[in-house]
């Protein structure tokens, strides 16, 4: 069997047949999509449902009607395997002050050198709840946010000053996508195992897992600092194919039965959308309770706006890695 692999050209057929609506170009549709017994067309009004004898003629007809269509695909894949390909779209379409977004896939199969359809499908998405009357799970972030992680949140004061830590698997989706479904979630829960046991070890807390992340309380900034420090090195000595991104603030919150609230733990999360793959991130609050200590190495301060939070914001690098000069792990 030919292995899969991604293909330009078949993305780059996908990407032209979209244009074809925007164009009014029946002609290039023809050409893709010639009459065949097998071929199928199946489209998002309960009633389009077509072979390869209708699917033209009627295609024509929309062509005529959709006159002034704009659309912007969003994103698109494709892959090949011999002479058989298939690839997948999502697209938002507008139509005078109508739009949508409209996810499509398409089967080809290779015939005299032309990439021709064989089925053609168009959907839009519809909550389960809508269309099935419950909920479903939809999401990997979904699954991890299940992992079975022990929280005693008892242990957190019911309100006060508290040092938050979040970690954060730098491009998850993109990674889900190359591992596979399973690979990936057995990576992520190697990941909040890792930080469950460090966190525990310097004295913090384990709120919640985050998708593919994690929010721990501590009671010492130094703690947490220590805490992301260590999961950093951990994390960069175990070769995993992904980086963690990780941000520490602190300031005054209140526990609920399940979960801290309040201003500083939003501005956390946001300090570690500031943090790129393989960095540690703290707010300026986090370094000055720090301190000097000299198990602890910061970089150059810089300013960032944080996404919902006014201002500019004081934030500072913690550099991990050990150094010839600094052997000592923090904490």
């Amino acid at each position: 069997m030919t292995s899969p692999r991604r293909s330009p050209e078949v993305e780059a057929v996908v990407r032209r047949l979209l244009r074809t609506f925007e164009e009014g170009d029946y002609a290039t549709i023809s050409r893709y999509a010639a009459p065949s017994p097998e071929f199928r067309a199946i489209g998002s009004d309960p009633d389009e449902w077509w072979d390869g004898e209708t699917f033209l003629p009627v295609t024509r007809a929309q062509l005529e009607e959709m006159a002034g269509l704009r659309h912007e695909v969003l994103f698109a894949e494709a892959w090949e395997a011999g002479d058989v390909a298939w690839g997948a779209a999502r697209v938002a379409f507008e139509l005078g002050d109508t739009a949508t977004e409209l996810r499509i896939t398409f089967v080809l199969v290779l015939d005299e050198g032309v990439w021709r359809i064989v089925q053609w499908h168009t959907s839009e998405g519809v909550s389960n709840e809508e269309s099935l009357g419950f909920t479903l799970t939809t999401t990997l972030s979904e699954i991890l946010d299940d992992l079975d992680v022990e929280r005693d949140l008892a242990s957190i004061p019911g309100e006060g000053m508290l040092t938050l830590m979040f970690t954060d698997v730098a491009g998850s989706t993109a990674h889900a996508r190359e591992l596979g479904d399973h690979r990936f979630i057995e990576l992520m829960v190697e990941h909040i195992d890792l930080v469950t046991e460090v966190a525990e070890r310097k004295g913090g807390q384990v709120v919640k897992t985050v998708g593919d992340g994690a929010l721990v309380a501590f009671p010492s900034a130094r703690a947490a600092v220590g805490c992301a420090v260590e999961i950093q090195r951990a994390t960069a000595a175990a070769d995993v194919p992904y980086t963690v991104r990780i941000g520490v603030h602190a300031g005054d919150v209140v526990r609920t039965d399940s979960d801290v609230m309040g201003f500083a733990v939003n501005k956390a999360a946001r300090v570690t959308s500031a943090a790129d793959g393989g960095q540690i991130v703290v707010s300026s609050v986090v370094q000055e309770l720090v301190g000097a200590d000299p198990s602890y190495r910061f970089g150059d301060p810089f300013l960032a706006e944080l996404k919902g939070i006014d201002g500019v914001h004081a934030l500072v690098p913690v550099l991990w890695r050990a150094t010839a000069t600094d052997a000592r792990a923090a904490g």
